[in-house]
């Protein structure tokens, strides 16, 4: 899965953990069973994204790029991203002229979330690059119905 990598040493029982670069378990004898364990859980962790819809999004400087969805009242909206400098991310909808936004995010590179709708609308999440830089958006987005 995306970010996750292995590191066996030695005889294959000595293992790293790592994943988004963080170590899940420092240099020890593992056991098999252990080592299993932890890739279930981070496989279960993930299973929800997996399946979901792609986003890839190119933002040019000081713009914006959009992914939006019709959602039910009462369905569970599921985000996960990295994107490749610090960007401003936001969840909304449009409800007449305003502007309701729930999850709001100041300058992030990665996120990953989820937020239950209280509308039946379309639902937009938002990136907007930064003034003098193009931003890449990598991810994945998942609604489950209520």
């Amino acid at each position: 899965a995306e970010g996750f990598v292995e590191s066996l040493v030695g005889g294959g029982h000595r293992a790293r953990l790592r994943y988004r670069g963080r170590i899940l378990q420092r240099p020890t004898l593992m056991k098999p069973f252990a080592f299993a364990a932890a890739l279930l859980v981070f496989a279960a962790n993930t299973a929800v994204l997996a399946q979901g819809k792609p986003i890839q999004l190119n933002i040019a400087p000081g713009k914006v790029g959009e992914v939006c969805m019709a959602l039910q009242a009462g369905a569970t909206l599921a985000w996960e991203f990295k994107a490749s400098a610090a960007i401003d991310f936001n969840l909304h909808q449009h409800v007449g002229k305003q502007v309701l936004m729930p999850v709001a995010r100041n300058a992030v590179t990665e996120d990953r979330a989820q937020h239950t709708v209280d509308r039946r609308n379309e639902w937009c999440l938002m990136w907007a690059a930064p003034a003098g830089q193009a931003v890449t958006v990598d991810g994945a987005w998942r609604a489950t119905p209520k």
